[in-house]
């Protein structure tokens, strides 16, 4: 039996406004935060799955910085971009950049999803049994912290999505998302 203890699963969803009054989502930041045992049993995981997909050769540092250990994305394509921008001043050549808004990406990654491409992936069947374990088992509350505006919901099942605070969030999302880049590569080699 691979399943994990169901406490690991529960996690509180918190809105936190962003200073001003709270009436829209757009108005407020989202907080997961998983139990302590989920999270260390999770962090574990996922720094063997990174291991895992370079290892097997899945993926390069050079194609998938959200694999590399201890690399932030968000400062390493402001610092490519600044390279970009300076290497195209000082040739005085024009560059364009292009970026996907995935803003609502870690709420509809369905867990199933999860499950195929650990399955595309060659993951042992043990650690998918475990993981599947894990994110079918994910329940939360909402809760909405602000001077004017405190409330909170029961709790609910997340049948779909992954919790922003979880540290195999990033491998379990960048894993799903590889395997459309992964067509489009090939589409474009034809």
């Amino acid at each position: 039996d691979h399943k994990v203890p169901q406490l690991w699963g529960l996690a509180v969803k918190e809105f936190i406004s962003k200073g001003k009054p709270m009436t829209t989502p757009k108005d407020c930041r989202e907080l997961s935060k998983p139990t302590t045992a989920s999270r260390m049993h999770m962090a574990v995981k996922a720094s063997l799955q990174s291991e895992w997909m370079h290892r097997c050769g899945y993926v390069t540092k050079q194609s998938n910085k959200a694999f590399a250990a201890q690399v932030s994305g968000a400062v390493e394509t402001g610092a490519l971009t600044q390279a970009m921008m300076d290497e195209a001043r000082d040739e005085r050549k024009s560059f364009g950049v292009a970026e996907w808004d995935i803003a609502s990406a870690y709420p509809n990654c369905r867990h199933m999803l999860i499950q195929h491409y650990l399955w595309f992936y060659h993951v042992p069947e043990q650690e998918c049994a475990e993981i599947h374990s894990f994110y079918e088992r994910l329940f939360g509350y909402v809760k909405c912290t602000a001077p004017d505006n405190t409330w909170s919901t029961a709790w609910v099942p997340m049948r779909k999505g992954l919790f922003q605070g979880d540290p195999f969030s990033c491998p379990a999302w960048n894993g799903c998302f590889s395997l459309p880049l992964r067509h489009m590569a090939r589409m474009l080699d034809m």
